[in-house]
């Protein structure tokens, strides 16, 4: 994931596998800043938006956030740029380096660190782009994407958590259930 802008050619959209995406993301790709993302467990306070886990890797590693947002990696816009590429040269050199000493392999931690570059253009997606239900319920009206975060676990039962659930099963994506998944009005099966 640290490494996609040097792999990748052109703009692009990095998606995390936990989500399912509902609408147009034209407006994502109109952008003309380096990099784009939104912010992290859809909050709108910092405090809210530095999980614990990440707070004790920044700490244990002296790194400060000196943005009012911290974004979540789940989604990120590229453009092909020498801003974009720089920052995702640093953002990798961070993420080895927190790896390496705390053998703890977060990597939000060093992209916001990275994102603060003075040589970086940066724009903050809405939260419809990356609306992450699990943190934040409320976000999911009007959303474009609905991020699950599969790897937290939740009580509540998401219609991706059954597709998961389906495909593991039969060992085939239902795309009439995904499809019904997409449009549904909720991402909640109970």
């Amino acid at each position: 994931k640290t490494r996609l802008r040097r792999q990748i050619e052109g703009a692009f959209l990095f998606l995390d596998g936990d989500l399912l995406v509902r609408g147009s993301l034209a407006p994502v790709f109109a952008m003309q800043s380096d990099v784009a993302a939104a912010r992290n467990h859809s909050e709108k306070t910092l405090e809210k938006q530095i999980w614990l886990e990440d707070r004790k890797v920044l700490h244990s590693l002296g790194w400060g956030i000196t943005r009012e947002n911290y974004v979540n990696g789940g989604v990120i816009y590229y453009r092909d740029t020498p801003g974009a590429h720089k920052f995702g040269e640093l953002w990798h050199r961070l993420w080895r380096e927190s790896s390496a000493r705390l053998s703890v392999y977060r990597d939000q931690p060093a992209l916001n660190v990275a994102l603060q570059s003075d040589d970086l253009d940066f724009s903050l997606l809405p939260s419809k782009y990356n609306a992450q239900i699990v943190m934040n319920p409320s976000s999911y009206r009007d959303a474009a994407i609905w991020h699950f975060y599969s790897s937290v676990g939740s009580d509540e039962i998401t219609n991706f958590d059954v597709l998961v659930e389906e495909m593991l099963s039969s060992n085939s994506l239902n795309f009439e259930n995904l499809r019904r998944s997409i449009v549904s009005k909720y991402p909640w099966k109970n």
